[in-house]
């Protein structure tokens, strides 16, 4: 095999416990699915030991050494060997949404290479970012520690969700940063959720974001975003992960065109419709 093509999902957080800090990082409590929007990554055999990277569809503006799609591959060949390789990115998960592109780039490259070289780098996952291990599998999970201790759900979660993006980033350490000056700290729900989902029973109003409050004190434009979702029918509206952007979910695939109708004129562009 000369060249793979990987489909790599984004993710939406239902729920996102954040506790204190300990040590570096802040353990979190957080079940995740897949979605329908994706990356396409593809990646091809070169005869020397180069690394080329190219960027279609969304350009992260990032130089070719440094993104985290180089540094997977990079890390694959020093670690597992193997020749050198072209990699194609097209992008069309938004950039600092807290949709997991980033992860979804890294877990992409990897599996491709896995499979051209026929070893596996599944171990080296962790050590490319915290959601690296979900976005691999891409099966719904719940993710603890760093992101990157991952249980598998006994049950699937199905339904629609329409996506706003904002063209502003919000970076997760300026969130994290909010959240550890906010004075009240909210309850954790995710162990409940869990048991109610499993339960096949409604528990909508459950869902929370823990750094939804330090997004929206960062841009506070989304919680107007927010409140929009929520007048067109949503059933729960919250923050993508430390943002910047904001989902809804909708009982049916008609319930979610009508929203979009609705909110078409008022974000043009800015609007992502998908499928859990």
């Amino acid at each position: 095999m000369k060249k793979f093509t990987r489909k790599q999902n984004a993710k939406l957080n239902i729920t996102l416990d954040v506790f204190e800090k300990n040590g570096e990082f802040h353990p979190i409590n957080s079940f995740c699915v897949p979605i329908s929007l994706c990356d396409k990554i593809t990646v091809k055999k070169r005869k020397d030991n180069k690394i080329i990277l190219k960027e279609k569809g969304i350009k992260t503006g990032v130089d070719m050494q440094k993104n985290n799609a180089y540094r997977a591959a990079e890390l694959f060949l020093k670690e597992k060997g193997g020749t050198g390789v072209d990699i194609i990115v097209n992008k069309k998960i938004p950039l600092s949404s807290g949709l997991g592109g980033s992860s979804a780039d890294v877990s992409g490259v990897i599996t491709c290479m896995e499979k051209l070289f026929n070893k596996s780098g599944v171990d080296l996952l962790p050590r490319l970012g915290s959601d690296t291990t979900f976005t691999y599998y891409k099966k719904q999970a719940v993710l603890k520690g760093k992101g990157d201790f991952v249980e598998f759900t006994d049950f699937n979660f199905n339904g629609y969700a329409l996506i706003i993006t904002d063209k502003t980033p919000i970076l997760s350490k300026r969130a994290y940063k909010v959240f550890d000056e906010m004075e009240k700290r909210p309850l954790p729900c995710t162990d409940r959720v869990i048991e109610l989902l499993r339960e096949n029973k409604n528990c909508y109003s459950l869902f929370k974001n823990d750094l939804q409050e330090p997004a929206i004190s960062i841009l506070p434009i989304l919680s107007e975003k927010i409140e929009n979702l929520d007048s067109v029918g949503s059933l729960k509206s919250q923050v993508t992960g430390s943002g910047s952007a904001v989902y809804g979910i909708f009982k049916d695939e008609k319930s979610l065109n009508k929203a979009k109708r609705q909110l078409r004129k008022k974000y043009k562009n800015h609007l992502i419709k998908v499928r859990i």
